[in-house]
């Protein structure tokens, strides 16, 4: 009897020793909390922002250059800070001009020059309305540094700043080696480390980041914390499990919350659609777009009875819902110019796949149904042995009045004008003021030579 509660009572205290150690390992993988949490820096307020919120909340700007040797298309938030905009601008002008750098120092290498090009796109995430965060997709083709690059910047637009890591958690925490301690646990869950490697050693290598709704995100250049042939890596870590020594706020019991916006309602298209009646048909094309310019072309078209194709940039789309929709209600058609106006020569064809469906999604989305049918290639750069595109037909121009090196309203109508035939397509870009302006002088002097304005599917049909 002595023996079994001599056993009894070894083995109560075996077990609140190993339940002693075990909370000790979980504390020590914590970091030690601040003894008086009172400080005076304000919380940050969790709220989920649809990306139909955060497109209404900004702009976007969008820089598109044709004529030079190295095309490029460049595409950047605008926000309601003045401030943040100007070191927004600061970085995509820095990439800019090392892009300019490098293929002017390559430029007798003739391979660099035939398939040159900067595309930078942007995604944009926030962990509320003030915290914004921006993922630069940064894809360069020609010269030594070729390649894609991933930059992330977060700014409290309220407070007109870019935000650190270390505004995030109260100093002396130490969340820095907390964060360590996660990323390299997920590196090593993710099989990219081997026995030799740490990942992330020292909290500098965690300062491209951005906010994902309740998640912090790390980005990582191939080669910088494992091996390159891993490509770029990223570590998502929930910020609720560091509330304790950070400044994340959150009301809720713990659940993530999304917010989901009210889908559009679905665009009535014209059955038939009623162009003008002229003999001969020519079909004007605008690319790049929508911008605010669009809503001008659009009141053009109605004032001739003319209908047009819209060759759309899908990383715009979002930001012109009401302009997008009208194209379809007025029977106008719109066509695929990619998401981000990326060279389709230089992309794999999953790639150029990826840049496709995305904009057609975007355009079905906000439409609620209508689908793109035809695709053109940015810059016109693509195998002329091939008609379709990831299953699209692709549509080129007949007539290019160059409307992207001229300034002059004339000389861009006047290109079109005595050079058009019957079955045309004309190339014009609706965010340049004097091509709106030119296109006002087509269609009143074509409509008098007996042209109709149709669409590039309406002219196939015929």
């Amino acid at each position: 009897m002595k023996d079994r509660k001599k056993w009894s009572v070894f083995s109560i205290v075996m077990a609140v020793a190993v339940v002693a150690i075990v909370l000790s390992v979980v504390m020590m993988s914590l970091p030690t909390a601040q003894p008086d949490l009172s400080d005076d820096h304000a919380g940050y307020s969790y709220r989920p922002v649809s990306q139909q919120e955060l497109a209404q909340m900004m702009s976007i700007q969008s820089d598109i250059h044709y004529g030079e040797a190295y095309p490029m298309g460049v595409s950047y938030p605008v926000t309601s800070s003045q401030t943040v905009n100007e070191q927004i601008k600061s970085f995509v002008d820095s990439q800019v001009e090392q892009f300019q750098t490098t293929i002017v120092s390559s430029s007798a290498d003739e391979s660099v020059g035939s398939s040159a090009e900067l595309n930078i796109d942007y995604q944009l995430s926030c962990f509320n309305e003030d915290i914004v965060s921006i993922l630069f997709h940064v894809q360069q083709n020609g010269g030594d540094s070729s390649g894609d690059g991933l930059a992330a910047m977060t700014f409290d637009l309220n407070g007109e700043k870019r935000m650190n890591l270390s505004d995030f958690f109260r100093e002396g925490s130490g969340y820095e080696q907390y964060l360590l301690d996660k990323v390299q646990s997920s590196l090593r869950d993710q099989k990219v480390l081997d026995k030799k490697e740490k990942g992330p050693v020292s909290v500098d290598q965690l300062q491209n980041f951005m906010l994902d709704g309740d998640q912090i995100v790390f980005y990582f250049s191939p080669g910088s914390v494992a091996d390159s042939s891993y490509g770029q890596l990223e570590v998502s870590i929930p910020l609720r499990l560091m509330h304790s020594f950070s400044y994340f706020q959150f009301d809720d019991a713990g659940t993530s919350v999304s917010s989901q916006p009210e889908a559009y309602p679905a665009v009535t298209q014209p059955e038939s659609p009623q162009t003008s009646t002229g003999t001969k048909q020519i079909a004007l094309t605008f690319d790049d777009g929508p911008y605010k310019n669009t809503e001008k072309v659009l009141d053009l078209l109605d004032q001739y009875n003319a209908k047009a194709t819209f060759f759309v940039v899908g990383n715009r789309v979002e930001y012109f819902p009401e302009t997008i929709r009208r194209m379809v209600s007025s029977g106008h058609c719109i066509g695929n110019h990619t998401y981000s106006h990326k060279r389709l020569d230089n992309l794999s064809p999953a790639q150029v796949s990826q840049q496709l469906t995305k904009t057609n999604e975007a355009v079905k989305e906000i439409t609620g149904g209508y689908v793109p049918q035809y695709v053109r290639p940015p810059y016109g750069f693509y195998d002329h042995n091939i008609k379709t595109i990831d299953g699209m037909p692709v549509i080129l121009w007949t007539v290019d009045p160059g409307d992207w090196s001229l300034k002059n309203t004339q000389k861009i109508a006047q290109g079109v004008i005595q050079n058009a035939k019957d079955g045309d397509i004309v190339i014009l870009h609706e965010q340049l003021t004097q091509s709106v302006e030119a296109t006002e002088i087509i269609l009143q002097e074509l409509t008098n030579q007996g042209f109709s304005f149709v669409t590039v599917d309406q002219l196939m049909d015929k």
